[in-house]
């Protein structure tokens, strides 16, 4: 499990991010390049004590390529389910 318990009862995990290599297959140059997706460790809240993002929810996704890093905007966040976009990640269309 990625998650241990402070002291004070709070829940947090033990990494905050993840960064994974990708090295495309269908490029001539087959340069790799890094995501790193950062999680919230914790529950966050609001002044009222509402949970406004919850422990391990995505807080940003960035892609390094040739020593650049960019950060992904939300729509580019996939969900792992084929194509579809995670319905919570995707701002609503105009």
């Amino acid at each position: 499990m990625n998650k241990y318990t402070q002291a004070d009862g709070t829940v947090r995990n033990l990494t905050d991010s993840y960064t994974f290599t990708v090295t495309p297959l269908d490029s001539k140059t087959k340069q790799p390049y890094s995501i790193t997706v950062t999680t919230y460790d914790r529950d966050v809240k609001d002044e009222d004590g509402n949970v406004t993002h919850k422990r391990g929810e995505i807080e940003t996704v960035t892609k390094t390529y040739d020593g650049i890093t960019t950060a992904l905007d939300e729509a580019d966040h996939r969900c792992g389910r084929g194509d579809q976009r995670d319905p919570h990640l995707v701002r609503p269309e105009r």
